[in-house]
């Protein structure tokens, strides 16, 4: 955890999954009453860390978003299989680096010392191989026609401050607090290039999420056809 707060998505797509649900967590007991507030109306009263608020616990502040039980017990299921599925995640990862250690056009992730292969959903390569010419939506195409479940990585692909609720729409429809009413609507839109951020996010791809369910011969395979097509890519290109 890096601040005060740290949040975890347990969306279906996540390591650990409870359908639509989330995680927070602190150390700090009055940020935790204060949480509460927002998930457990009516029982505040109950569970507080500092007894930060006294509402008599019959009427409380808050919106009562705790999650649905059924998805409180899929996470929990899904939590005491997490160490078994990133063992088999990093086996996979492993594979796919040892097949691309020598490849000039394409570098997997590297991990930090003390970090554990495995958390994440998906595992992201950069096609270094741009540099010379060539994208990496062309990269996954002519990988996937060859049986290689790869994509262009999500995140990479839609860049936060190049996103329309931040540059072209009118938010002065929406009400709320949706825009600084007190300033000109001009001065409400972003307007920034990053061409660091935006060069490298488009070089990145990412093999599909339940690639560590394959055997390590198709990740063998399936890394080498990447490679492959990486080279071709980079080769017309340039």
């Amino acid at each position: 955890m890096l601040g005060d707060v740290g949040c975890f998505s347990l969306h279906a797509s996540k390591p650990v999954a409870a359908g639509e649900a989330g995680v927070a967590v602190t150390d700090d007991p009055g940020l935790y009453d204060r949480m509460l507030l927002l998930g457990h109306p009516g029982r505040l009263a109950m569970g507080q860390a500092a007894e930060t608020f006294n509402s008599g616990g019959v009427v409380d502040l808050g919106v009562k978003y705790r999650p649905h039980a059924f998805a409180v017990h899929l996470g929990r299921s899904s939590l005491k299989r997490l160490d078994r599925e990133n063992k088999r995640r990093g086996r996979i990862w492993a594979t796919i680096r040892d097949e691309l250690r020598e490849s000039s056009h394409l570098a997997p992730t590297r991990k930090l010392p003390k970090a554990e292969w495995g958390g994440y959903y998906n595992y992201v390569i950069d096609f270094v191989g741009a540099r010379e010419g060539g994208c990496a939506e062309d990269v996954a195409r002519l990988a996937r026609s060859r049986g290689v479940p790869v994509e262009v990585e999500t995140y990479g692909r839609h860049l936060l401050h190049e996103a329309p609720v931040f540059t072209t729409l009118d938010r002065t429809r929406l009400g709320g607090g949706c825009f600084d009413a007190t300033r000109p609507w001009r001065e409400n839109i972003v307007d920034i290039r990053l061409p660091v951020c935006e060069a490298v996010g488009r070089r990145l791809l990412a093999f599909d999420r339940m690639m560590y369910l394959a055997s390590d011969a198709f990740a063998r395979r399936s890394a080498r056809e990447l490679e492959k097509a990486a080279s071709e890519v980079a080769s017309a290109a340039a």
